[in-house]
């Protein structure tokens, strides 16, 4: 599911500005992005974000940045002394003029002069002022998160009304389609028989309609539809706040599983379509809830 959040915390020293966005995806995915002189934080703030979310790519940004103009810097020495050597050797090589150069243009090279952010103090600090921002993205994300699921919610409602609608249409067909298979062998056989005498084989007629009525009986799959159908308007009243996408997805997995039996047993045309009807309201469910929490 999609949503995204933001927070920001400001006070007389610092201020944290900390956003939380997510895309659809069947797993969980983590992705924060911290400064590098952070790096150890970016574990903390993973492991903290899986404990809330448990699907989706989550991508968590932390910006952070000194009040008052105090922000501070960090001068490579080391570095800055091996550019002004190197530079010094390529201008003996090339000649006089070749390096001519100061050391404020030196300490522009990239890693001579990098700015400090204040993490790479004490992190256990710096996580403990930075949980609150973050808890409260978290929470601006559910929120839009729970929005959309509500959304979802209703979709498969109706899918679940079509669906049943379906199957009692399939159950009201199947004595029909016995009947009219039971006509269509009679007129067949009768019509192979005309003229020559022999009379329509009553027995033999009664055991291929038993065996027709046999092989097409779906009613333990229709039971087991409803019974899919039914735990899953359950699901979607639950309460209780726990992830139910991965259940959704299987109850979509088992309302494909019986109404692929139920087509590959149908033999009347009306019939059939109908049954495809229902597959393609059960694929409707799959892709929905695909991305669910």
């Amino acid at each position: 599911m999609t949503g995204f959040g933001r927070s920001t915390r400001e006070t007389a020293d610092e201020a944290f500005e900390v956003e939380v966005r997510t895309v659809n995806n069947r797993s969980l995915k983590v992705q924060p992005r911290i400064s590098e002189s952070a790096g150890a934080l970016a574990a903390h703030v993973e492991h903290h974000v899986r404990e809330k979310i448990s699907r989706g790519t989550i991508y968590v940004t932390v910006r952070h940045r000194r009040r008052g103009g105090s922000a501070a810097f960090r001068l490579d020495e080391a570095l800055l002394r091996t550019y002004t050597k190197k530079l010094m050797a390529l201008g003996k090589e090339f000649g006089e003029g070749a390096a001519d150069f100061d050391v404020a243009q030196v300490a522009l090279l990239p890693g001579v002069v990098t700015a400090e952010d204040a993490l790479e103090g004490d992190l256990e600090s710096f996580w403990e002022r930075l949980r609150a921002p973050l808890d409260e993205a978290i929470e601006r994300l559910g929120a839009m998160r729970r929005e959309e699921g509500q959304g979802i919610a209703r979709t498969l409602a109706a899918i679940c009304d079509r669906i049943s609608a379906l199957t009692d249409a399939v159950e009201g067909r199947v004595e029909g389609a016995v009947l009219d298979y039971r006509n269509k062998l009679r007129s067949r056989i009768e019509k192979l028989l005309s003229g020559t005498g022999i009379p329509t084989p009553e027995a033999d007629l009664a055991r291929e309609l038993a065996l027709f009525a046999d092989r097409s009986d779906i009613s333990e799959e229709l039971q087991r539809l409803r019974s899919h159908v039914a735990q899953l308007r359950s699901t979607l009243g639950s309460q209780d706040g726990e992830p139910v996408g991965r259940k959704l997805e299987f109850l979509a997995q088992e309302l494909l599983r019986e109404a692929n039996t139920m087509a590959a047993k149908s033999h009347d045309t009306s019939l059939v379509a109908s049954v495809l009807e229902i597959k393609l309201e059960v694929e409707k469910i799959r892709e929905q809830v695909a991305n669910v929490e």
